[in-house]
């Protein structure tokens, strides 16, 4: 018959180790999360206000300015080949590396199917 135990406390635990080997970590007993504040809606809210426009992590809708290829959703593209989009035309070029949220065609098969959303990256 085998023979079953309850785990030990920590606190019985003797000759614990103070470092986490490859991870640079040497008081355990200093790494918690006591510090860690709930994030309320209207924190979330007023950082977004607070990012500029075109800003990383922001989102545009824009048209795929550089023909050759569809985009497809996760894709990545330089800015230089993005101008911002709207239901009136397209207008400035964009700046920064920008993440694909959609699907865009080829402008040179589809100028309206080359228009979604994207989110700067970097």
């Amino acid at each position: 018959m085998p023979i079953s135990a309850p785990p030990p406390s920590w606190a019985s635990i003797k000759n614990k180790p103070t470092t986490v080997s490859g991870f640079g970590i040497t008081d355990m007993s200093s790494q918690t999360v006591a510090n860690v504040t709930n994030i309320t809606t209207a924190q979330v809210l007023a950082a977004e206000a607070g990012a500029s426009a075109g800003g990383v992590g922001t989102y545009a809708f824009a048209h795929k300015s550089a023909g050759g290829s569809a985009s497809n959703f996760g894709n990545t593209i330089a800015g230089s080949s993005l101008d911002v989009a709207g239901v009136g035309g397209i207008g400035g070029t964009l700046s920064g590396t920008w993440r694909c949220m959609g699907y865009a065609q080829d402008p040179n098969s589809s100028f309206l199917g080359a228009m979604t959303v994207w989110q700067r990256i970097s």
